[in-house]
């Protein structure tokens, strides 16, 4: 008997212990990996070209990713407005250095056949976001978008490798 009651006790305790880490892993967010080391240095310089740091407000990296025949083009540029992020079509969130990174696969928006749900985006760019989080609580909107140009640089890789770059100003 007293060996039954400490095997039940034993059980119990495993239980708890598993219910513990399950519900801490439930409070992290999912965010993909980059194996392409050439990508992420070139995500690094424009983080750096641009200013753009995990304690910078109201900005965030977007990469809109797109297969052509045996070529992989990604577009790197900013994004200032939360709405801009979460209207993107299917967006998955990844990190470089801490850094949140927002990527799109070529989809026009006008074929937003696959898009996150608001609460789930604001998971991942509520602190970037901070003033418009606040709007967007206050009025279950987006605020209105600032306006203003930027830069877009486009990378092209074939396997694996970076065959060229170019700069464009939007």
């Amino acid at each position: 008997m007293k060996y039954f009651c400490l095997a039940i006790l034993l059980l119990a305790s495993c239980v708890n212990n598993n219910r513990e880490i399950s519900n801490e892993k439930s409070n992290e967010l999912a965010y993909y990996l980059i194996t392409n080391e050439s990508l992420i240095d070139e995500i690094v310089k424009f983080s750096e070209e641009f200013e753009i740091s995990s304690k910078a407000a109201n900005r965030i990296i977007c990469i809109r990713l797109e297969h052509i025949k045996d070529t992989v083009k990604y577009q790197l540029n900013y994004s200032r407005s939360a709405f801009g992020v979460a209207s993107a079509p299917a967006t998955v969130f990844s990190q470089v250095n801490g850094l949140t990174i927002a990527v799109t696969f070529g989809m026009p928006y006008e074929r937003n056949d696959f898009k996150l749900p608001d609460s789930i985006a604001w998971l991942y760019i509520k602190d970037i976001f901070k003033n418009e989080y606040e709007y967007y609580l206050k009025y279950n909107d987006y605020p209105p978008p600032p306006t203003g140009s930027g830069i877009t640089w486009i990378l092209h890789y074939k396997h694996g490798t970076l065959i060229k770059k170019e700069e464009k100003i939007w």
